[in-house]
């Protein structure tokens, strides 16, 4: 394959490098984004948008979106504690029922509030608008194997489907994430205590309607002898993590 040249070359196709990618777009500034994954992760991951990343959304014109795809308000405000799903109810937590919560005032603060959006569902939309802009070239299945850091900018091979590309570009920006490759090239340690626990995480499709309609939440925290975890709704309809 030929060898590029690109302003700036973006490590990590998740939301931080999609993100990255569109406000350069916003300046003219064309840029190549390299994710290692085929595509977007089906695993919603992370779900909560907050307040000042939805008013970014807004200006970025996707805003309406990802509240599309969003937890409605009414189950996001929301956290329940019961033995199972169908098991004893233990408590409620409303949080626009508290007194000395700031959710109210939050609300009417901004154009937009902050609300529970999959995380899949999150990077589609920035997907969108960056390959709308069409300044940037986002590439799945592509893996950055080497980045050396020159006089004028940066020298990176990448790898796609057995072949492999030099690129260099001006700038680098390592969006790969809490185990970044990038952070590891430049010698940046992470600091801070070990992983305490191991968990693990089931996302699945069920029809929890039965259980839940009649008390709708984001979180179902279930509490007994034999587990103890939580569900967490991630549209309210099929779509579910524990």
């Amino acid at each position: 394959m030929t060898d590029l040249h690109v302003p700036v070359l973006i490590v990590g196709g998740g939301p931080v490098g999609l993100a990255a990618a569109h406000v350069l777009g916003s300046f003219g500034v064309r840029s190549l984004v390299c994710e290692e994954h085929d595509g977007i992760d089906p695993h919603p991951r992370a779900h909560v948008v907050n307040t000042r990343s939805m008013e970014l959304f807004r200006a970025w014109g996707i805003a309406d979106a990802v509240q599309a795809e969003a937890l409605p308000m009414e189950w996001f405000t929301r956290v329940e504690w019961t033995t199972t799903l169908a098991g004893e109810h233990l408590g409620t937590l409303d949080l626009m029922a508290v007194p000395e919560s700031d959710l109210v005032s939050r609300i009417t603060a901004s154009p937009h509030v902050a609300c529970s959006c999959a995380q899949d569902r999150v990077q589609a939309a920035l997907l969108a608008a960056v390959r709308g802009r069409g300044l940037a070239d986002v590439r799945h299945g592509t893996k950055v194997t080497s980045l050396v850091d020159c006089l004028d900018g940066v020298r990176a091979t990448i790898e796609s489907g057995g072949r492999s590309q030099t690129v260099t570009a001006d700038f680098a920006i390592g969006a790969d994430g809490a185990t970044s490759w990038v952070r590891g090239q430049l010698g940046i340690r992470m600091n801070g205590m070990p992983p305490l626990a191991q968990q693990i995480n089931v996302y699945f499709h069920a029809d929890l309607s039965e259980l839940t309609e009649h008390r709708p939440a984001v979180l179902y925290w279930t509490i007994n002898s034999a587990a103890r975890g939580v569900f967490i709704a991630m549209d309210g309809r099929r779509r579910w993590t524990f």
